[in-house]
């Protein structure tokens, strides 16, 4: 089968249990508009980038592209608002009653909490806030599971050792923040993962402010853009063998000083920025990594897999942008033994996805 998608499916059901709650979470419509909107957003900013800037206001009405985008967003308003309407009508009843409010910790409240604040109008806005959520989690967390899926299926003997990892810590204090956080070889594999193929073939994109002149001499002027080559992530004056997989080298470099700061998945540093560098590293990282680290314990636990015979797991690079190569298919069975009953070990107290997710706003 393929993966790319069976784990959109997979990351787009847990971002929106987050951000939309459990009953539209649960709506197969509303997951099928968060992944769409995801596959058509990019054409069709790709395609509006062609037409020359004073035009777009005019052509975006006529292309196709846009056309899809909207009809999206007009159908994610019809959604968000049944819901949005809905948990007003049973915050009033309630308040006539005179029994407690009933509260919800999702990011439907928080733009509603937002909105009334501002003066907003909250429902016509809150579409577009939603899609831009799916489209800075979604992606990002389906496509390093993707291709943490086809490493851990090139390297069977990783696999077991992260399987058992994983196994022992859930059985020792069940899915919380503390067991994900002992989850060290994990959390190095899919950080080594992350390192050979970034997103993109580029990164930390900004802006000079004033002319700034270089160490070799080279001026970079007021307005200039730049971009910064992730050839340093597989540089070999840093990394030993840089061009191979080893699910253990930022577990190596955590056990050294100072490395518990720069060698965690959500700890970006000069060495490895696939998470960005600096004031502006993505703020949902945190959530990203723990909904990562949440279905690959139910997926190592309850499932084995491997790849096709003669997968070719070559990344496919299309201009800076690279994916997981979308030729590659696993076999994949569940297991005769479960050793852990997920039912039973949930830390109710276990909010890091939520609090995550609101670091993002």
């Amino acid at each position: 089968m393929a993966l790319a998608p069976l784990l959109l499916d997979i990351s787009s059901r847990m971002a929106s249990r987050v951000f939309v709650g459990e009953e539209l979470s649960r709506n197969e419509d509303w997951i099928r508009v968060t992944q769409q909107y995801q596959l058509s957003w990019l054409p069709a900013a790709t395609t509006l980038n062609t037409v020359a800037r004073p035009l777009r206001m005019i052509f975006h009405w006529f292309l196709p592209e846009c056309k899809a985008v909207r009809g999206l967003i007009k159908e994610a308003q019809q959604l968000l608002a049944t819901t949005i309407y809905k948990r007003r009508a049973m915050k009033q009843a309630a308040l006539a009653a005179g029994r407690e409010v009933p509260k919800y910790n999702d990011a439907i409240e928080w733009f509603e909490e937002e909105a009334t604040l501002r003066g907003w109008d909250e429902v016509s806005l809150a579409a577009d806030f939603q899609m831009m959520l799916a489209i800075t989690s979604i992606h990002t967390t389906s496509d390093l599971m993707e291709q943490f899926m086809i490493d851990l299926g090139r390297h069977q003997d990783s696999l077991e050792l992260i399987r058992e990892e994983v196994i022992h810590h859930l059985q020792l204090e069940g899915m919380s923040k503390a067991s994900l956080y002992k989850m060290k070889l994990l959390d190095s594999a899919l950080k080594e993962t992350q390192r050979m193929k970034p997103m993109e073939i580029v990164a930390l994109r900004r802006r000079v402010q004033g002319n700034i002149e270089l160490s070799n001499g080279l001026t970079l002027k007021d307005g200039t853009r730049t971009l910064v080559d992730t050839y340093r992530m597989r540089d070999p004056a840093i990394y030993e063998n840089p061009d191979e997989w080893d699910a253990a080298r930022f577990l190596k470099l955590r056990s050294r000083p100072g490395g518990e700061k720069t060698a965690q998945l959500v700890s970006p540093s000069l060495n490895h920025f696939g998470f960005g560098y600096g004031k502006h590293a993505c703020t949902g990282r945190f959530f990203a990594t723990d909904s990562l680290k949440v279905a690959l314990c139910h997926l190592l636990v309850k499932y084995e897999w491997k790849l096709s015979p003669g997968a070719d797991t070559r990344p496919q690079i299309r201009g800076i942008y690279q994916r997981p190569n979308p030729t590659v298919k696993i076999l994949i069975r569940r297991r005769e033994k479960v050793e852990v009953d997920f039912a039973s070990i949930w830390d109710r107290s276990f909010d890091t996805s939520v609090d995550g997710a609101r670091a993002m706003m």
